[in-house]
């Protein structure tokens, strides 16, 4: 059960991490070139990003942690709670100009 919760907790500490870290990077290479904002395409680019990432993770852990009922459920909960997380801070972000 410890590593379940593990799991859930590293993996969403993970994703918001590596989604602040990737923002940020991304804010600072598009800021020479900003136009105004298109949020299909950054949807777009967030995606693919985000499978290229996951496809990375596989060549590190190629062997699953969890069973297959706990991975379904993470799949679903995870995305929904960094999602929220990151709506959060952008709208803290535009409260603060």
């Amino acid at each position: 059960m410890f590593e379940l919760l593990l799991e859930i907790v590293g993996e969403f500490l993970l994703q918001i991490f590596g989604e602040a870290l990737a923002e940020i990077g991304l804010h600072s290479l598009a800021e020479p070139f900003r136009n105004s904002p298109n949020p299909w395409l950054a949807s777009l680019g967030f995606l693919l990003l985000g499978a290229l990432l996951g496809g990375l993770s596989l060549l590190v852990f190629n062997d699953h942690f969890m069973p297959a009922a706990y991975r379904l459920i993470n799949l679903m909960l995870t995305p929904v709670a960094v999602g929220a997380c990151m709506a959060a801070l952008g709208a803290w972000r535009a409260r603060r100009g």
